[in-house]
């Protein structure tokens, strides 16, 4: 049917399979591996006393009420003396004849929101660049806080 050059060549799959290069028995991995770490857990538990030669000496924990200045030197765990934390308070709403503002979700804006926020990039993109409201610097800072290079 087909000319000698022009046959399709048969794609075969090469199965490799992993033989052990020596002659050991043929265990399984798994059993192997808990063999091994059960003579690891009885060499390191049947030691002189059953103290156990991998353990070190017991260390405390630093005391933060007693902490004054931390010293590398001398103390490298003790910690910034404590301060009081204040607890975080949702801002408060600064007008209030102003009705609080709620950003929609983006797939639910209707055409009027979508022109009034192409009105306001206009107007921040017509600010001077030096203008902390002014795109330019709304730009900086993205820029800072994204990309990692200021």
């Amino acid at each position: 049917m087909f000319p000698p050059s022009k046959k399709p060549s048969k794609a075969t799959k090469r199965r490799h399979a992993w033989e052990v290069a020596c002659n050991g028995n043929p265990r399984n991995r798994r059993d192997i591996l808990i063999g091994l770490g059960g003579l690891y857990g009885a060499t390191t538990s049947l030691t002189s006393n059953n103290t156990g030669s991998a353990f070190g000496a017991p260390l405390s924990p630093p005391d933060p009420t007693n902490c004054v200045q931390p010293d590398p030197e001398n103390d490298p765990f003790c910690p910034p003396p404590p301060f009081k934390v204040k607890d975080y308070e949702l801002p408060k709403h600064h007008d209030k004849t102003l009705p609080l503002r709620i950003r929609p979700a983006a797939h639910l804006v209707t055409a009027d929101y979508i022109a009034k926020y192409e009105e306001a990039v206009r107007r921040m993109k017509a600010l001077p660049p030096d203008d902390p409201l002014s795109f330019m610097q709304q730009a900086n800072v993205h820029h800072a806080y994204c990309d990692g290079r200021g």
